[in-house]
């Protein structure tokens, strides 16, 4: 992990929509106080982990394991004030915006 460096956000900032045609579960938290997302992550802005926190939570406190066993991950997408969670068995879509 490298130096923590501030989200800037200006009227030029690239925007983008993403949706996800299902989830199993979602969490939004105060950027400040997060910690659902320790474990194996790729990227930085968006996160993809396979082993999380989070999934953890996820597979202790659902049916998910079950109905879908092995085959869902934990995206997180930090925002200026908030880190958003979300577990899926798909992967989003994205569209830029600007």
């Amino acid at each position: 992990m490298g130096p923590i460096q501030p989200i800037t956000y200006h009227e030029n900032s690239e925007t983008f929509h993403v949706r996800f045609e299902e989830y199993i579960a979602y969490s939004v938290t105060n950027s400040n106080v997060e910690n659902l997302g320790s474990g194996d992550d790729e990227g930085k802005s968006i996160r993809i982990y396979k082993q999380s926190n989070f999934l953890e939570y996820v597979k202790a406190h659902t049916l998910a394991s079950e109905l879908y066993p092995n085959n869902f991950s934990h995206y997180a997408f930090n925002t200026l004030r908030h880190i958003i969670h979300l577990v899926s068995t798909v992967e989003p879509k994205v569209e830029k915006v600007r």
